[in-house]
């Protein structure tokens, strides 16, 4: 059996639990018992297919151990198991550990021991977690500048928000007035998203939504995505009137591309993939709004 495309997730226990309870009942075998480390406090990662079937998962818990790791048998030998263990190494260096251990079956030390791990025990093995590299120094030079074009429809802006969202390197802020469903919910733009976030796991999408309870009553394929991969997206709401007021929306990437619409209940404006001057200005307008927007009340049921 052969997968064209999978993704790997954080997620907590509750969202979790019935990924956790199929790989429990169908992978994991009596010597390899999770059942005393799969609490609130651990933290799981998930791989899915495109149709959101669970492929394997992993536990980190608190103290840096790997409390499982497991992929389900049809899916065994295509990578997924790395990245699950990459999954949970970045974690760990998140939390500051400086190594990551488990206590593994004679029947799998090979696999471990194949990744880096070493055995300092009968049946445990460790794995030292070198820092990050810094890749402040290697990122790709800034493109040359860009003339800004107009856009004047809907299909516009879906085409310009896709490319934008394919050029951003670490990062995507976006001010929007509901999270604008014609727009962000083009399966152009969704797709692009998704990329961003599999292929960029320290990056972040910061949003911030204006009418976070029109938002929330909206079936929005956007808000399932962002519970499916939570350490991509923030979502911030205004609490100040300079922001509540705000008439315009727009999109920009840290590659100094911008998309600005005029106004949030229409789609003319401009946007390039390269104009840092113009960029530059709505990334500080941007972070300013930022630091005086509060956590989304309406999307914390959802775990965002």
């Amino acid at each position: 059996m052969k997968i064209q495309n999978y993704s790997i997730e954080y997620a907590d226990f509750a969202s979790a639990f019935e990924a956790i309870n199929k790989l429990r009942s169908t992978v994991l075998t009596p010597e390899y018992t999770i059942e005393d480390t799969l609490d609130w406090q651990c933290h799981h990662v998930i791989a899915r297919d495109d149709e959101q079937q669970v492929l394997g998962g992993g536990c980190l818990s608190p103290d840096g151990e790997i409390s499982y790791l497991a992929v389900l048998p049809p899916y065994h030998n295509m990578g997924i198991g790395r990245g699950l263990l990459d999954a949970l190494s970045n974690k760990a260096r998140k939390l500051n550990h400086h190594e990551m251990w488990l206590k593994a079956p004679v029947s799998v030390q090979d696999y471990f021991l194949k990744h880096g791990f070493y055995q300092t025990g009968e049946d445990i093995l460790k794995l030292t977690l070198t820092p990050k590299p810094i890749v402040r120094n290697t990122v790709k030079p800034r493109q040359t500048s860009v003339p800004a074009e107009e856009i004047n429809t809907l299909a516009d802006a879906g085409i310009a928000s896709a490319q934008l969202i394919t050029g951003g390197r670490r990062g995507l802020g976006i001010f929007t007035p509901d999270l604008e469903l014609n727009l962000y919910g083009q399966k152009q733009v969704l797709s692009a998203l998704k990329q961003f976030a599999i292929e960029n796991r320290e990056g972040q999408i910061r949003i911030i939504v204006q009418n976070t309870m029109n938002a929330r009553s909206q079936k929005h394929p956007l808000l399932d995505l962002a519970q499916r991969l939570p350490s991509s997206f923030l979502f911030r709401e205004p609490v100040e009137a300079e922001e509540l007021q705000y008439t315009s929306a727009y999109l920009i990437n840290d590659r100094d591309g911008y998309l600005f619409r005029v106004a949030n209940n229409r789609y003319q404006g401009s946007w390039s993939p390269a104009l840092a001057s113009r960029q530059r200005q709505l990334r500080d307008e941007f972070e300013r709004a930022w630091e005086r927007c509060l956590p989304c009340v309406e999307f914390r049921t959802l775990g965002l």
